[in-house]
């Protein structure tokens, strides 16, 4: 077997829908929370683009019986008919698209957890099967870290990409969907720098994403090195290997802190 630091490793996902498809299999328990999430999603795009909207109304009932008093000299006041019944459902919109996204949130983050840990127990049982060969190929802290660092990257991938990525997609149409209303010119501009700011986001995504695999590849080797020195500590310092161990770690910090900092343009 190939050592793992000889192994040319694509950070490019081989064939995403099938690993897609492997993780909905994987959280067939939590597919239910999934629906609820999807289902609150569409319902916070539905109030938190009919909020601005709705916005233009008080403002123009305000701004009307402010005129109306000012007109007759007497005291602007804000009761149940007069104005209040209009800021009351203004305000009720608001809190059913904040309910609904603190919803979405916390069952993502629930069917993130639960994955990672159903993942992990699956890691778990796996590494128990394994040869003693692959334990011979392949240094102990790079098994840790794909324990680990990766599992946590696809939970926090799933809780802030995918949320935000559903809730972007549903804000979007909702609020394309408000400006036709209002003005097609309008939406026109709008549709020229959305295709102006993806074409932008797609050089500079290519950037990130070099720098980030490469940054993730830098984590995997001081997380190797230090779980070696701390579990080998002792035969390191039986065969007087404390410098060249020490030196093996600051290097890889060194490189890590550099990756970390790199620009991505």
């Amino acid at each position: 077997m190939r050592d793992v630091d000889d192994e040319d490793e694509d950070e490019t996902p081989r064939d995403t829908w099938a690993t897609v498809r492997r993780l909905w299999s994987e959280a067939a328990g939590d597919h239910w929370r999934f629906y609820i999430v999807f289902a609150s999603i569409v319902f916070y795009a539905i109030f938190n683009t009919a909020a601005p909207a709705y916005s233009a109304r008080v403002i123009d009932e305000l701004w009307g019986h402010m005129k109306l008093a000012f007109a007759n000299n007497t005291t602007f006041s804000i009761t149940w008919e007069n104005c209040g019944r209009t800021i009351f459902i203004y305000f009720m919109i608001w809190t059913a698209a904040a309910s609904f996204y603190a919803l979405q949130s916390f069952l993502m983050s629930s069917v993130a957890e639960r994955l990672n840990l159903r993942l992990r127990n699956r890691i778990a049982q796996k590494l128990n099967r394994l040869p003693l060969a692959y334990f011979d190929a392949h240094r102990p802290g790079e098994v840790v870290s794909r324990a680990t660092n990766d599992l946590d990257k696809m939970s926090e991938s799933m809780q802030r990409g995918l949320l935000q990525l559903l809730v972007s997609i549903g804000t979007v149409v909702g609020a394309v969907s408000v400006m036709f209303v209002f003005s097609v010119p309008l939406t026109l501009v709008f549709f020229f720098f959305t295709a102006l700011s993806l074409l932008v986001t797609k050089v500079v995504s290519r950037r990130t994403h070099d720098v980030t695999g490469e940054r993730q590849e830098w984590v995997s080797k001081i997380t190797s090195a230090v779980e070696e020195g701390y579990s080998g500590r002792l035969v390191i310092r039986a065969f007087n290997r404390e410098r060249q161990s020490s030196a093996e770690v600051h290097e890889a910090s060194k490189e890590l802190a550099r990756v970390s900092t790199k620009p991505t343009l």
